[in-house]
């Protein structure tokens, strides 16, 4: 009988002690729970704290000139066929990188490797380069060098100007539509590549949804 007692003893204290380990256990697990979704909610207001701080900076660079495209404007694809300009802008919202006549390589370099790496995020047919045709050579060594093979880019004749933009000689980004409307400028002689990424993504996410 004692000895039965004493097991009963044993194994009531050790069923006890199992029951308090269970709930100290289940305890841990749900602060542990709570300690990682404070963290989720604190990393997802991080990551919109700092889109928040690239689109202010994005907008304290963008500017609009408002200048309407002339509807007679031609350009060329690769090919030499000549293309109205307003044909390519009657399916919606486009972001036109414009190389002028005289922008020099480093320029250029930066933004067409980016915007080549961009493409598929973007979209290839929202996307429309235009390059001076006197230099179609050189940007064709370009695209070979850095495969870019997807990027939709048209020759323009030297005189062509698209924008007052184009006297500046530096690239420059905007987006248009079938108003033509130039608007979303990003003019910057030096874009360190970051920046010109964070202003296509703003694009994307605003512009061309």
């Amino acid at each position: 009988m004692r000895k039965d007692l004493f097991f009963n003893i044993v194994f009531t204290i050790i069923f006890i002690g199992c029951i308090i380990m269970s709930v100290i256990n289940l305890a841990e697990r749900k602060n542990l729970l709570k300690q990682f979704q404070n963290l989720e909610r604190e990393k997802e207001l991080g990551i919109d704290i700092v889109r928040e701080k690239a689109r202010q900076m994005i907008l304290q660079h963008m500017s609009a000139t408002n200048e309407r495209i002339d509807s007679s404007l031609i350009i060329y694809t690769a090919r030499g066929e000549e293309v109205k300009i307003a044909s390519l802008l009657k399916a919606g919202e486009k972001l036109i990188l414009r190389i002028p006549l005289n922008s020099c390589g480093l320029c250029y370099d930066q933004s067409l490797k980016v915007m080549n790496e961009m493409v598929h995020i973007i979209g290839k047919e929202d996307l429309i380069v235009l390059l001076p045709k006197s230099r179609g050579r050189e940007f064709t060594t370009f695209f070979k060098e850095n495969n870019c093979v997807d990027l939709q880019f048209f020759y323009t004749d030297d005189d062509f100007k698209i924008s007052i933009l184009d006297n500046n000689g530096i690239p420059f980004f905007f987006t248009t539509s079938p108003d033509l409307i130039c608007r979303n400028h990003l003019f910057l002689e030096k874009d360190p590549d970051d920046f010109i990424f964070k202003y296509l993504i703003f694009i994307k996410e605003n512009v061309i949804l």
